[in-house]
């Protein structure tokens, strides 16, 4: 077997185990999601350009569909200027072997301009109130990141006879964008 061949068979290793393995039903899909996103707080959020790559853990709330990622700044965002399209990940700390619980996420993301009723609705889950951003030393400037399909990893689901592995379609925006600045809009 040459390097690129086994390359090719390890890209598609998941996929083939995937087709084998019983699903879930989505609702229960969506309920193990929201309830594992919903009890994490850190991500770790991918973005690219032409030139560089960035990997940053980062603070996130889940609601409405989106995940909301307030940050002072940093090379993120010029990759995100130049292409929308990331991922996410959230995961328990304790990833032991055969206790896998994980969420992978693929998106678009983008900001929600400064002071925009899109970002003082997220400001307000947090508990930033306008008086409160007034006295920060700088900016806060808000990412949102559309999910557009989501991989969820429990081991649990083993229990009950479902693959480790479920996936999910994340919901489609019904905005329409440029699509290389997909998700920019507030």
């Amino acid at each position: 077997m040459n390097l690129q061949q086994e390359y090719e068979e390890a890209a598609v290793f998941w996929e083939k185990v995937d087709t084998d393995a019983k699903k879930m039903p989505g609702e229960a899909v969506q309920k193990a999601l929201d309830q594992f996103l919903g009890t994490h707080r850190l991500c770790v959020l991918a973005t690219a350009c032409r030139t560089f790559t960035r990997a940053t853990a980062l603070e996130y709330t889940w609601h409405d569909g989106c995940f909301w990622i307030f940050s002072e700044g940093g090379q993120k965002f010029r990759a995100l200027a130049e292409n929308a399209n990331v991922g996410l990940t959230v995961f328990d700390p304790d990833f032991r072997l055969g206790k896998v619980r994980a969420v992978q996420c693929e998106g678009t993301g983008g900001l929600v301009p400064y002071l925009s009723e899109t970002y003082l609705k997220a400001a307000e889950k947090i508990g930033l109130t306008l008086e409160k951003l007034d006295k920060l030393p700088a900016p806060l400037h808000l990412i949102r990141v559309r999910p557009s399909s989501f991989l969820v990893l429990d081991s649990r689901f083993r229990e009950n006879g479902y693959g480790v592995r479920q996936h999910l379609a994340g919901q489609q925006s019904s905005e329409t964008t440029d699509s290389s600045r997909a998700g920019l809009q507030g």
